[in-house]
């Protein structure tokens, strides 16, 4: 059987949604928490770090500050952020930035939080996330979504939000 051509894919979806067999469009993906982009923006700052500290000349030891001061930000950066473990889109029922539920990867164990979506902004090979967290805290949360932390589809389901909100 030969492959779909666009337009045929399109009037194919046409006619299930006129059938009432949509799918649902329902965000519910895993979450890696390591990226090789992050560590490749990470191994970037240190480049110019470095480099920054070649070209000025410093002495050895003001360099070997530099370079360690650099290394401690990055190790903070990672230890101050909660991991996001999974996202969950809420229920069709409801609307489409109430009731998000996040699980997020505390120091004791996972934990269940709760939210609404606030922004969702598209940069490329990531996505950037904003929640406002009722449940267990109330605070604001923003997390970046790398494109390889999540599946395919995942991936799909977060470009798509981005341009609808």
């Amino acid at each position: 059987m030969a492959e779909l051509t666009p337009l045929e894919q399109q009037l194919k979806l046409a006619a299930s949604l006129r059938a009432g067999e949509a799918a649902t469009f329902r965000l519910d993906a895993a979450i890696h928490p390591t990226s090789r982009y992050l560590w490749l923006i990470y191994a970037g700052i240190f480049s110019i770090i470095a480099l920054i500290g070649y070209l000025s000349a410093l002495p050895l030891l003001q360099a070997a500050i530099v370079l360690s001061s650099s290394i401690v930000a990055v190790l903070v950066t990672r230890l101050i952020n909660i991991p996001l473990v999974h996202l969950t889109q809420p229920q069709l029922a409801q609307p489409l930035t109430a009731e998000w539920q996040l699980l997020m990867a505390t120091s004791q164990a996972t934990a269940l939080w709760r939210g609404n979506l606030l922004q969702v902004q598209d940069c490329g090979l990531a996505i950037v996330i904003t929640f406002a967290i009722h449940h267990p805290l109330k605070r604001s949360l923003n997390r970046t979504i790398f494109r390889d932390q999540v599946s395919a589809k995942a991936w799909h389901h977060l470009k798509v939000l981005a341009q609808l909100s």
